[in-house]
C-alpha cells in the first residue's frame, strides 16, 4: 500500500494544492533569508561528472549564511 498524504481520485484533499502553495511560499521565505557562498573545498573551475548536467565529481560545497538585512 502507498502513503498519499491528500488522497486520489475524485475525492481527494480540497485543501491540497493550498498545502502546497504554503509550502513553496515557506521555502521561499528561508530560501530569501540566507546566501550561499562556496566553500574552499570547491573545485574552481568545477569539473562536471560523466553526464555533465550540473553534478560534479567532487561535490560541490556550499556555506550557507544569514543575510544582513
Amino acid at each position: 500500500m502507498t502513503y498519499l498524504p491528500f488522497g486520489d481520485g475524485p475525492r481527494n484533499c480540497i485543501g491540497m494544492r493550498f498545502a502546497l502553495l504554503e509550502a513553496k511560499v515557506g521555502i521561499v521565505k528561508a530560501l530569501r533569508a540566507v546566501e550561499f557562498q562556496k566553500c574552499e573545498k570547491t573545485a574552481v573551475p568545477l569539473e562536471l561528472g560523466k553526464f555533465e548536467i550540473i553534478n560534479s565529481k567532487i561535490g560541490v560545497w556550499l556555506r550557507v549564511v544569514r543575510r544582513s538585512q
